[in-house]
């Protein structure tokens, strides 16, 4: 069972990063302003809320996804991606909400993979050490693979000339005094 729960995340998480990956081929990227952060009233987290424009110039807003730690400040320019014949289809040009849940599914897939391998070998009375050497080649040949592909997207990149200019406007450096206990 281990091996099918593995199995399905693993399908799953492909699935989601397919599902991202033709939303940015698709789509259309739009620079934004974050207009103001609200307060999620259930977690507390931090809700960006971000003012845009489409092609056409209308004005939109768009509610990204929370965070417990703000990871954006009132004014400042995210990117967002969205489908000119849906504009309400947007999704912000992040790593949460493009691929998190892609990288979560999958990870969470190779551990199902690799405890179900470990268990069927223990099963039959085998070496763990084939498997081990097994689960290092496939993880190798993964990050191979994306490595492969990150020097692609880079050489098209650099080649299309599709290169943003920016500049750092300030660093966060956020820090807890909470200790959990009394004062």
């Amino acid at each position: 069972t281990c091996l099918t729960l593995g199995a399905l995340f693993l399908l799953g998480g492909f699935l989601f990063a397919r599902g991202s990956l033709d939303f940015v081929r698709h789509a259309t990227w739009v620079r934004g302003q974050v207009e103001r952060i609200d307060v999620d009233r259930h977690d507390g987290g931090a809700i960006p809320v971000i003012a845009w424009r489409t092609r056409d110039g209308e004005e939109r807003e768009y509610r990204g996804l929370g965070a417990s730690a703000p990871q954006y400040r009132i004014g400042n320019d995210v990117g967002l991606y969205y489908f000119p014949a849906t504009p309400t289809r947007v999704r912000l040009d992040s790593l949460q909400e493009l691929w998190l849940a892609a990288i979560n599914f999958a990870g969470v897939g190779l551990v199902f993979l690799i405890i179900g391998g470990l268990l069927l070998q223990v099963a039959r009375k085998r070496s763990i050490l084939g498997l081990g050497q097994v689960c290092f080649g496939v993880i190798a040949v993964l990050c191979l693979c994306g490595a492969v592909s990150t020097a692609f997207d880079s050489l098209s990149l650099l080649r299309n000339g599709e290169r943003r200019d920016g500049k750092v406007t300030g660093f966060w450096n956020y820090r807890s005094t909470d200790t959990g206990g009394p004062v």
